[in-house]
């Protein structure tokens, strides 16, 4: 069976921002390049991982080295966010925080029950934290390869809110601190299901932090919003066949298709 997680590439990426509401912001002007605010300091990736690794919870590695290039571009595009909004940056306290990794899925994994597969991710979400609060995330794409990694722009909306639940919100949860789970962000354009996937590391069973679209409640959850994963996929079925349009062959009778 060919693997049924499909990782989508910018564009793909692009357009599911659009989809979900999110409001990315690009830097395309010379004279926004030239802005980059020399006063921003950007710490080290593994800065700022004590709390969440006490509380259960662990970050994926990237397969890329960091590059002052992605310090250069994240400066750039959050110079360009201050130009444009008149915010007052208390750039002494910027960082970044350790990387979500970002996994998207067919419908059609969803509507046949199969089991999530975990192929290299295609892009990491780092949120960027001001005096405590997460302000954005920056995307890095990668590409074909780890040397084609770049910082492809900086999220200030529904990209920005899974940050601050996967690192202020998760860590606080005491079934969350019973575990030990790598946080990654899960994906779905075509039903528009956007969760925090929290993947066991200690031989249990995977959660889902659903964040969009609201689904059933069931007994088995310990939160409002945090399904085990069977019980998800469980939950999420009726919803993909409802989400996913028929296709048509000539010739056949009416098939769902993912």
């Amino acid at each position: 069976m060919a693997d049924s997680l499909v990782v989508m590439t910018l564009p793909w990426m692009i357009r599911a921002c659009l989809l979900f509401g999110i409001a990315s912001r690009f830097a395309t002007t010379a004279e926004a390049q030239g802005a980059a605010g020399s006063n921003i300091s950007l710490p080290a990736l593994s800065q700022n991982t004590s709390a969440a690794q006490a509380a259960g919870l662990h970050f994926a590695t990237p397969p890329y080295p960091w590059s002052a290039t992605f310090d250069a571009d994240i400066r750039r595009f959050m110079t360009v966010y201050r130009t444009n909004t008149g915010a007052s940056l208390d750039t002494s306290t910027l960082q970044l925080l350790p990387p979500l990794p970002v996994y998207t899925v067919a419908p059609r994994v969803f509507i046949n029950g199969e089991r999530l597969q975990s192929p290299p991710p295609a892009m990491y979400l780092y949120p960027v934290e001001v005096s405590g609060n997460i302000l954005a995330v920056a995307m890095v794409q990668v590409d074909q390869s780890p040397l084609s990694a770049h910082v492809a722009g900086v999220n200030f909306g529904a990209f920005r809110e899974l940050a601050w639940l996967a690192t202020k919100q998760l860590p606080s949860l005491p079934h969350v601190k019973a575990g030990a789970y790598e946080v990654r962000v899960l994906l779905s354009p075509g039903i528009r299901l956007v969760a925090l996937w929290l993947k066991s590391g200690a031989g249990g069973g995977d959660l889902i932090y659903l964040y969009s679209p609201p689904l059933p409640s069931t007994p088995e959850m310990s939160d409002a919003h945090i399904y085990p994963m069977d019980v998800f996929m469980k939950v999420i079925q009726p919803y993909a066949l409802e989400m996913t349009p028929p296709v048509l062959i000539p010739g056949a009778t009416p098939a769902i298709h993912g």
